[in-house]
């Protein structure tokens, strides 16, 4: 059985958009991280410590500001 990083890799590839969304502190961009270093990683890990450093400087992360909404950046 898979597990969710891989499944959630899958949807993203797929998709080639996700949105992760719920209170603070729930652990989106700990899930965000673990699914880039899964896509970079082709697989081989979903830790983000275990990337080289080529491989982490492929990774940039945004955030929202809450009183924008998602189409504003889109």
């Amino acid at each position: 059985m898979q597990n969710h990083t891989e499944r959630y890799s899958k949807i993203l590839l797929a998709s080639k958009n996700m949105i992760l969304r719920g209170a603070p502190g729930t652990g989106k961009t700990f899930l965000a991280k673990q699914i880039a270093a899964n896509i970079i990683s082709n697989g081989n890990t979903d830790d983000f410590n275990l990337l080289t450093e080529s491989q982490r400087e492929q990774m940039e992360f945004v955030q929202f500001h809450p009183s924008y909404d998602y189409t504003d950046f889109v």
